[in-house]
Parts: structure tokens; C-alpha cells; sequence
């Protein structure tokens, strides 16, 4: 009997399972609104993406053009006497010698200046000879134009015995404030190049409050055109006190 009733539980189960696969065979592809709607109610509903912004590209400032370099302007010198060379680019100031630089102001009984000379042109180097070989000239080096004369190099202020070398500088700072600079010596020797006035025998220079004051006549005391000043060997400084009032 048992044998029996396994059998007749196969034969009855064996029609509902060929009737599913039957069903699944009817309908195989499920209809796409169908599938659609199960994956939405899964998933959620779809979002379309959205356009990101384009990035912020950083442009570059246009360049700015250079700024024009400031014309130092003129100087003048007056004297009783004056000798000139051409050829040596050499002027001599003799006798209550006054000179108005933008940059500072000498009074001295002499003045030897060096001016700028010009130099000459270059020539082109001259070509070699043409050769049977050869069909065309061998290129020639370009003329260099000259420099322009004019201006000073070097100026060398002295004094007779009894007498100083005197000069006055005035300079605005970074707040706009003019600073008065007032220097003394037996002999200044100024550097357009560099802007530096190098006083000697036994110099001294006043900036402000602060009085140098050298100790020794070897002592050198320079002044630039910034208002700069050094000192090189044996000076003090004195602090003048001027009085608030109070």
C-alpha cells in the first residue's frame, strides 16, 4: 500500500506543475509596462540626470604694460670759471661752485666732472674674397649703432683749506613725509651710476634727529639718492633732542 500511495502522489502532482510550465510557455515575454512598473516600484521612479554647471576656468589678466621709466631731468652748475675737454668728456668748476641735481644740491670751490661720451660705430668686419668654389659672399657682421652722449658719470666736489664741502638732499618717504639730509666733508666724490656720494675727511651727515659725526679722518660716510646712508670706520651718533613743548 505504500508503494501504491507514492505513485498516486506522483501522478497527481505531475499535472499542476505541467500546467505552470504551461502557463510560462503561453506568456513567455511579460508585457514591457508590466516590467516598467515592477522595477519602479523597486527602484523608485527614474530621475533624469541633471547638466552639471561647466567649471569655472580661471582667465588670466591681460599683461600690463610696462611703466615708463622717470627722465631724471637736468643739472646745473654754476661757477666764476669753467675749462672744458671734448675729447676727454672732462668740464671743471672753479669758485663758489653751486650744483642743482634733482637729486641733490653741492656747494664746493671745485668741481671736476667726467660726462657720458659717445662711442664710436663698429665697422662691419669686411667680407673675404670670393673663391671659384664659392657662389654667394659669406654674411658680414651688422654695423652697431652708437650710444648717445651726454649726462654725467662722475662728479668730484672739493674744498680749499678752511672750507666744506656742503650738501643738502631732500627725500619723501613711504608716507609722503619730506626727509631733510644734510652732509659735510673736505672732499665728495658722486657715482651716477650707483647714486652713492662718498664723503671724506672727516665727514658728517645729519638725518633727521641723528647726527654721525667721524671720530677719524680715514672715516668714509656714503649717501645714496634713496636717502641711505653708511658709515665705514671710527664715528658716533648723536641724538639731538629738539623739544616736544610740553
Amino acid at each position: 500500500m505504500k508503494h501504491s500511495l507514492a505513485i498516486l502522489l506522483s501522478v497527481t502532482l505531475t499535472p499542476l506543475a505541467f500546467t505552470q510550465s504551461t502557463e510560462k510557455l503561453a506568456n513567455p515575454n511579460p508585457s514591457s509596462d508590466n516590467l516598467h512598473e515592477q522595477i519602479q516600484a523597486i527602484t523608485g521612479p527614474t530621475k533624469s540626470p541633471k547638466e552639471s554647471p561647466p567649471p569655472n576656468i580661471p582667465t588670466e589678466p591681460p599683461p600690463s604694460s610696462p611703466v615708463p621709466k622717470k627722465e631724471k631731468g637736468p643739472t646745473e652748475i654754476d661757477a666764476l670759471e669753467a675749462t672744458f675737454d671734448q675729447k676727454a668728456n672732462q668740464a671743471i668748476f672753479i669758485g663758489e661752485v653751486v650744483v642743482k641735481d634733482p637729486e641733490f644740491n653741492v656747494k664746493c670751490d671745485k668741481l671736476t666732472a667726467l660726462l657720458k661720451g659717445a662711442e664710436k660705430a663698429k665697422s662691419p668686419n669686411t667680407p673675404p674674397a670670393i673663391t671659384p668654389q664659392q657662389t654667394k659672399p659669406l654674411p658680414t657682421t651688422a654695423t652697431t649703432p652708437p650710444k648717445k652722449a651726454g649726462g654725467l658719470q662722475t662728479a668730484i666736489a672739493e674744498a680749499k683749506p678752511g672750507n666744506r664741502v656742503l650738501i643738502t638732499q631732500d627725500k619723501k618717504d613711504a608716507e609722503g613725509v619730506v626727509q631733510h639730509s644734510g652732509g659735510e666733508a673736505d672732499k665728495a666724490t658722486y657715482d651716477a651710476e650707483s647714486g652713492d656720494i662718498i664723503l671724506t675727511g672727516n665727514p658728517r651727515i645729519q638725518q633727521g634727529n641723528n647726527l654721525i659725526v667721524s671720530t677719524d679722518k680715514r672715516t668714509k660716510m656714503t649717501l645714496n639718492r634713496d636717502g641711505h646712508m653708511r658709515a665705514q670706520g671710527p664715528h658716533k651718533t648723536i641724538i639731538i633732542d629738539k623739544g616736544t613743548g610740553l
